[in-house]
């Protein structure tokens, strides 16, 4: 049960933070959270890997529009990280 409480904490930052018509599960103007996943399940170094990338920004991966930096701390980065990541190996 422990692992559920966990994940149902993690997504309560994650809706928190996060508009889904920006990053829902179909492509609006960000990728979905599950085409998140899935592109990056295979890297060992996921969770660091988008936590920076949350945190910092960017463009390119996902074509030219940019997302801009979120301002959360270190810690939400990387919840939101590892929710990303967990949802991907389901």
């Amino acid at each position: 049960m422990a692992g559920a409480s966990s994940r149902a904490s993690n997504f309560a930052v994650v809706a928190s933070r996060f508009d889904p018509e920006l990053h829902g599960s179909r492509r609006i103007v960000g990728p979905g959270f599950r085409d998140v996943a899935r592109k990056h399940a295979e890297r060992s170094d996921a969770v660091d890997y988008l936590a920076r990338k949350i945190t910092s920004g960017g463009s390119g991966v996902w074509g030219p529009v940019q997302m801009p930096p979120q301002t959360l701390s270190g810690e939400e980065a990387r919840t939101i990280a590892q929710w990303l990541v967990d949802g991907a190996r389901r």
